[in-house]
């Protein structure tokens, strides 16, 4: 099969930076290539097989991929499917990524033989792909504008769907790690392990049973964990009242709150305080 060579200068908008557009595979010739540029594309709808690096990487709709200059790719299906893509420079993934500093994963997402993928909830869809779609409402005339609503939306991107990327692709089933993900705003953690159930859309024995296999706690450890880390760093940077976080972030019982944090920090949520308010320079 003959590779061709996609170059940016035709590829990627010279002004803005970046070409965000629609593809379908019922008026596409999808031929294999490579660029000199980089690309985000989302599934919208059907299923295909994405042909890259001489290996075959199953695409199902709501699939964010991450291209990079150096993958060889192409698509393959025997039915209809359409995604959106959003290419860009190099200049740009390097700003992003020196933005971004040493705690984000970037060179796991440049070097992985394979380009990083995630699976999307469709809410999660339909709310990438409407910001996607923001970016052709902008004004043509202004390319600084573009410039600044592209990166801020690759921002969000690369720190919401790829930061927790390692080295292998994680054993853990995408609807599962979607849903911990949720679980992480306080609105959600605070309502606890029955609204887990119902985001799930699984019942209670099978998320119990999947939270211990895959993350080692049960669903109530889960929870607390996330109120408690969250309380921690509310503690360090707020001076919200620690009755208040408690109420809050869910917890109902005060004394049980107490030796929930104490067992993990080793300290009273109000010696925690004062040591780390302390340090930063707080009285």
């Amino acid at each position: 099969m003959k590779t061709y060579f996609y170059p940016a200068s035709l590829y990627v908008n010279q002004d803005s930076g970046y070409t965000c557009r629609y593809n379908y595979s019922s008026t596409e010739d999808f031929q294999l290539h490579y660029h000199d540029y980089y690309e985000i594309f989302l599934m919208i709808s059907g299923s295909a097989v994405h042909l890259v690096n001489g290996k075959r990487q199953s695409l199902q709709k709501n699939s964010l991929i991450f291209v990079r200059p150096e993958d060889t790719h192409t698509y393959l299906s025997e039915k209809n499917f359409s995604f959106i893509n959003l290419t860009f420079t190099r200049e740009t993934i390097e700003l992003l990524f020196t933005y971004l500093s040493e705690g984000f994963p970037s060179g796991v997402l440049l070097n992985n033989p394979m380009p990083p993928a995630v699976l999307l909830q469709e809410k999660e869809k339909d709310v990438l792909l409407s910001k996607l779609d923001s970016l052709n409402t902008l004004q043509w005339q202004n390319k600084e504008q573009q410039k600044l609503r592209m990166r801020i939306l690759l921002v969000d991107i690369f720190a919401k769907y790829f930061s927790g990327q390692t080295q292998q692709p994680s054993a853990i089933p995408a609807w599962l790690e979607s849903l911990c993900a949720e679980m992480n705003h306080p609105k959600m953690f605070s309502a606890g392990i029955d609204k887990m159930i119902a985001l799930s859309g699984r019942s209670r024995e099978h998320v119990a049973r999947s939270v211990k296999k895959y993350y080692h706690v049960t669903l109530s450890q889960f929870i607390n964990g996330l109120r408690i880390n969250y309380i921690a760093n509310m503690l360090m940077n707020s001076d919200i009242p620690i009755l208040d976080l408690c109420y809050d972030s869910g917890f109902q019982n005060v004394g049980w709150f107490y030796t929930v944090f104490k067992r993990e920090y080793g300290i009273s949520p109000a010696g925690f305080r004062a040591r780390f308010q302390k340090g930063n320079g707080k009285n």
